[in-house]
């Protein structure tokens, strides 16, 4: 029994016989282009409408193809076929729209969504070196919050249950956020696993998995807050707060308690001890009042000024010191007193040549040190404003 079972799934799981090349037409409706990506939960591949214009011209579009083991397995395409019409209504400036789920022999079901110019938040963060600017950071945070409570709160919610930096589409120039594969990328790796043996369904990225979701418990939309929270965390500080692999890291996230922030960042803190609760009750009511406290602790650090000090007098130039010194070093050899300020208190009680230049010529080592340190100085400040002008121009 066990064997016919077995050959059961192997006939499900038989991979396509269509490939999708550039140039395939599937449904007569939509013309292949370029391939965009490819991975573990399918093909991306950007695409022409023929039957919506846009300027005259057909449409863009991305196609998405189900993993090739699961093309040909009606369950896993009635799976997804379901969960595309729970989502497919959702409407927000801040989502990828869903245009269609086509079906095509040989290639199973697609999914046909809105074209995004722009790169994905992952790549983003490559390019930044893996940090970005406060201001940019909340930017993309408050879009990606407003898009997650709009689909938790519509007629029939949707929890993404996959929130991560490869589903947020960002674009540099227009500065556009938008949440992609809303609840269909958790649902085609939950039934890719449920239908490839021996592989548990997850559903979601390990990394950014809530304590719920790594227990088997109900999935909500704190656990979507909770992925926003570790992507917060990550675009903080370029790395994740529960680091590891497999169940080492999913016992992490459910048992060790939150890392510290870095010192410079400590202000944010209690912000990330709450939307990082293990247990979900404990966490923020909205994804929007997480950036909105996130924002307030912000706002505070930059408001924090140090302790005003007296205005520093202007040192003279590097050239001028420089020339005292071969002036003092002259006198030195010559055993020939320094010339003392007029009106000053000079006392003449025995005191050497050599006595006289000692004490010049340590107040103007003094002073070589400060013009050194304040050239130092003017040029990390000078460093720091250039770098955040690259980012600004980025």
């Amino acid at each position: 029994m066990a064997d016919d079972e077995d050959m059961k799934t192997v006939r499900q799981l038989r991979p396509a016989q269509t490939a999708v090349t550039v140039g395939t037409m599937l449904q007569q409706r939509y013309k292949v282009l370029e391939r965009l990506g490819a991975g573990g939960m399918g093909e991306a591949w950007k695409a022409a409408d023929h039957q919506r214009l846009v300027d005259g011209r057909p449409a863009d579009v991305v196609i998405k193809l189900l993993p090739e083991d699961m093309r040909q397995s009606k369950e896993a395409n009635d799976d997804i076929r379901k969960e595309y019409s729970r989502v497919w209504l959702l409407s927000h400036r801040h989502i990828c729209k869903l245009f269609d789920m086509g079906e095509q022999d040989g290639v199973g079901c697609f999914q046909v969504m809105q074209y995004l110019p722009g790169i994905t938040l992952r790549e983003w963060l490559r390019t930044r070196q893996g940090v970005l600017l406060p201001e940019l950071m909340l930017h993309i945070l408050q879009a990606a919050a407003e898009a997650l409570d709009y689909a938790h709160t519509a007629d029939t919610p949707v929890v993404h249950r996959d929130i991560k930096p490869e589903n947020i589409m960002f674009h540099p120039e227009t500065r556009r956020v938008h949440v992609i594969d809303f609840g269909l990328a958790a649902e085609i790796r939950n039934t890719h696993a449920r239908y490839s043996r021996g592989h548990v369904p997850f559903e979601g990225t390990e990394a950014y998995m809530s304590p719920e979701q790594w227990q088997g418990r109900d999935v909500t939309a704190v656990s979507d807050q909770w992925a926003l929270g570790i992507v917060a965390w990550e675009l903080l500080t370029g790395a994740c707060p529960f680091l590891g692999s497999g169940m080492a890291l999913g016992f992490a996230i459910t048992t060790a308690p939150l890392p510290q922030l870095p010192r410079d960042l400590q202000r944010l803190q209690p912000v990330f001890d709450r939307v990082l609760q293990k247990e979900p009750h404990r966490r923020y009511e909205t994804c929007i009042e997480f950036v909105q406290e996130l924002c307030a602790a912000v706002a505070a650090e930059s408001q924090q000024q140090p302790t005003t000090t007296p205005p520093t007098p202007p040192l003279p130039s590097v050239d001028v010191v420089l020339d005292q010194l071969n002036e003092l070093q002259k006198r030195r050899v010559s055993g020939t007193t320094p010339p003392q300020p007029s009106g000053s208190q000079v006392n003449r009680r025995a005191a050497s040549p050599a006595a006289s230049v000692k004490p010049a010529e340590e107040d103007l080592a003094s002073l070589v040190e400060k013009v050194l340190a304040r050239v130092t100085a003017q040029q990390a400040q000078a460093r720091g404003l250039l770098s955040q002008q690259r980012y600004a121009e980025a």
